[in-house]
C-alpha cells in the first residue's frame, strides 16, 4: 500500500481529479490541494519517500491557501450577486393561462414555462399580460399589465 502512495503517478492523478473537482466547487481549496499533490508527484520522481513526498504535499497546500486565501475571498466578494432559479423570474412578464381569482391561484407562462401563481388584485383573467412581482417557495406573485 505505502508503494501505491509513493508512487508518482499516485500524486498526479490526485491532483488532476483534486482541480476538475474545484471546477464543481470554486472554492481555491482543492486547486491548492491539487497542486500540492501534483508538486509532490514531481518530488516522488526525484525521492522515493513518502515522509518527504507527504511533507511537500503538505507544506505547499498550507502555504498556497495562506498566501492566497485573502485574494481569492476578495474576488469571491467582488463578484455581483446574480439571481438564479425561479428567482430570476422576478420582473420577467407573461400571460395567465387560467384566470387568478382575488385570494386565489391560477396559472401563467413565463418564459416558456407554466407556473403556479398568486395575485393581490381583485381577479386577472386568462390571457392577461402579466409582470412577476415576487416568489414565495415555487409560486409566483404577479399583477397584471394591463391597467
Amino acid at each position: 500500500m505505502i508503494e501505491i502512495l509513493a508512487h508518482p503517478a499516485f500524486w498526479f492523478i490526485a491532483g488532476f481529479i483534486l482541480m476538475i473537482a474545484e471546477i464543481f466547487t470554486l472554492t481555491f481549496i482543492l486547486l491548492w490541494l491539487g497542486i500540492g499533490a501534483i508538486i509532490s508527484g514531481i518530488i516522488a520522481i526525484l525521492v522515493p519517500s513518502l515522509a518527504v513526498q507527504l511533507l511537500v504535499f503538505s507544506l505547499t497546500s498550507l502555504l498556497l491557501l495562506i498566501f492566497t486565501r485573502p485574494l481569492t475571498r476578495r474576488w469571491r466578494k467582488g463578484t455581483p450577486n446574480v439571481k438564479s432559479g425561479v428567482y430570476a423570474l422576478i420582473g420577467k412578464e407573461g400571460i395567465t393561462v387560467e384566470e387568478i381569482q382575488d385570494g386565489g391561484s391560477g396559472t401563467v407562462k413565463v418564459g416558456g414555462e407554466i407556473w403556479r401563481a398568486t395575485s393581490e388584485e381583485k381577479l386577472i383573467p386568462k390571457g392577461t399580460a402579466i409582470e412577476v412581482v415576487d416568489v414565495e417557495g415555487v409560486t409566483l406573485k404577479v399583477k397584471s399589465l394591463g391597467g
